[in-house]
């Protein structure tokens, strides 16, 4: 079987809140975004490499979840334990600089681990994104 990953499902609070972190503190381009007849935004975001998009969902009744759901995944999202989405960088010290200068809340700061540098952030709805120096 030949598969390759396309999207990755992100859980946000707010699309819009998440779109404006993923492209002004990230950097990322907007992949799509289409709201269909029923009111569904279907909104993505990718890194420059375009590999894979990031599908920006979000939580709530008006997707379908129950509101038992709704409050576990915020619960969660809360925790700082959702995700996490792991990028690799160039330079892991120069990343951190930037996104720390764009106000990106650190979760763990640059550190070597058995693979390499890695650091630890927070987006602006609980899910965890961490960059490893690739």
């Amino acid at each position: 079987m030949n598969v390759k990953t396309s999207h990755v499902t992100v859980f946000v609070n707010n699309q819009e809140e998440a779109l404006d972190f993923y492209t002004t503190k990230l950097g990322f381009d907007i992949a799509a975004d289409v709201k269909t007849p029923d009111g569904f935004r279907w909104l993505t975001v990718a890194p420059a490499s375009g590999d894979v998009e990031l599908v920006l969902f979000p939580i709530g009744p008006q997707v379908g979840m129950s509101d038992e759901l709704t409050a576990a995944l915020k619960v969660v999202m809360a925790s700082g334990y959702c995700g996490p989405c792991i990028f690799t960088v160039q330079n892991c010290a120069e990343t951190h600089a930037e996104l720390v200068a764009k106000g990106v809340t650190v979760q763990q700061e640059p550190h070597e681990e058995f693979y390499g540098v890695q650091a630890s952030y927070l987006d602006n709805s609980g899910n965890v994104l961490t960059l490893v120096q690739a």
